[in-house]
């Protein structure tokens, strides 16, 4: 039976779901080298540069502060005019920039980020049937196209998809994801990089729940129940296939 270490006695593993950005890539270097390009576009523009630095800020800031709120039918819109409530700029400049620097721009690098056998692991996940699936707070299809792993996965889900309309750690997400995938939470597996997020979420909706890689995510206490970590997804794959 696989993953008996992992899930409640008795229960067997049918699907995988993984969040995407620091999940499946490294998300510092991704980040350090678009902010690198941004600093460099100073040169030619600083107005804009400081114009899209600060619409970035308040646009991270507005995710934090909606998290796990129910948004509705638009959860991007949602985002951006909060962030532009706190800054003198427009709701379309927040999502332009937002679009340019946090979707489109990190898609040159995160292939050289990709974690460390992520691509054996969704392989052994498919010789094993198991179904996978994607949960993000953001579009994933481009990342995983990036990253070279789109064709692995099931199900693609995201907080701005208005079947889902809310920001992790808001089990509606998840819950819908198991859903399209046919799989009882009991007999799943969530991945992601922060307890205090993802952890949560599973938690909520009775799935199991890994972290896998190193950073930030060593930094914060687990919830309550045990936490598995993992460096790379060759211990994970040993884990769960030995």
């Amino acid at each position: 039976m696989l993953a008996a270490r992992i899930l409640a006695p008795g229960s067997e593993l049918r699907g995988i779901v993984f969040d995407v950005d620091g999940t499946l890539y490294r998300q510092s270097p991704v980040r350090h080298r678009v902010m690198l390009q941004l600093g460099l576009s100073a040169f030619s523009s600083p107005w804009a540069a400081v114009r899209d630095a600060v619409c970035i800020s308040a646009y991270r800031r507005a995710h934090e502060a909606l998290r796990g709120q129910v948004v509705g039918l638009d959860v991007f819109e949602a985002q951006a005019e909060l962030a532009s409530a706190k800054v003198p700029f427009s709701t379309k400049q927040i999502k332009s920039t937002a679009k340019v620097w946090m979707e489109e721009k990190p898609l040159d690098f995160i292939r050289s980020a990709r974690c460390k056998g992520l691509v054996r692991f969704l392989a052994a996940c498919g010789d094993h049937q198991l179904k996978l699936g994607v949960l993000s707070d953001y579009p994933p299809l481009a990342k995983l196209e990036a990253l070279e792993v789109r064709s692995f996965f099931h199900t693609l889900g995201w907080a701005q998809m208005p079947e889902i309309g809310a920001l992790k750690p808001n089990p509606a997400g998840l819950s819908w994801v198991l859903d399209q995938l046919g799989v009882a939470p009991w007999q799943s597996l969530y991945v992601g990089d922060r307890p205090e997020i993802d952890g949560s979420l599973a938690q909520s909706v009775g799935a199991q729940w890994v972290i896998a890689g190193t950073g930030r995510q060593q930094r914060h206490r687990a919830p309550t129940e045990a936490l598995h970590r993992f460096t790379d997804y060759d211990q994970l794959h040993a884990r769960i296939f030995g």
